[in-house]
């Protein structure tokens, strides 16, 4: 499963009152996080992800991902469980002129797909 969400945060957003996106996902293993910055961001627009009001990424609470024609990507293993399976994106945007916008993805994968072994125990389920 692959989801996409276009962040548009208005210009004069102060860190000390950011907008907060709600991001709806399915249950699984967030397995990809992906972060484009759009070229004309000149480092105006900062992003943190949380989860149930914790800090996931970056990891070190006092830091966040901002950038400029950039592309930001790795691969994780963070497990979403229903019914916690939203998101928050605070961002802010530093810029007097310019509203500015960042695409943030994921890419998840199915309990099942990751721990094939622990599901065929419990559900006497085969996989070839």
């Amino acid at each position: 499963m692959y989801h996409v969400f276009p962040i548009t945060t208005p210009k004069n957003t102060t860190e000390d009152d950011p907008k907060e996106t709600e991001l709806v996902l399915e249950p699984g293993i967030i397995f990809v996080v992906r972060i484009r910055f759009p070229p004309g961001k000149a480092g105006k627009l900062h992003l943190q992800l949380l989860h149930m009001l914790h800090q996931l990424w970056p990891t070190n609470p006092d830091k966040d991902f901002y950038g400029d024609d950039e592309v930001i990507e790795w691969t994780d293993n963070y497990e979403l469980f229903w019914p916690e399976l939203t998101l928050t994106a605070r961002t802010w945007n530093t810029s007097l002129l310019w509203d500015h916008e960042v695409l943030v993805s994921f890419n998840i994968l199915p309990r099942a797909y990751c721990y094939p072994e622990t599901i065929k125990k419990i559900s006497g389920l085969e996989y070839i």
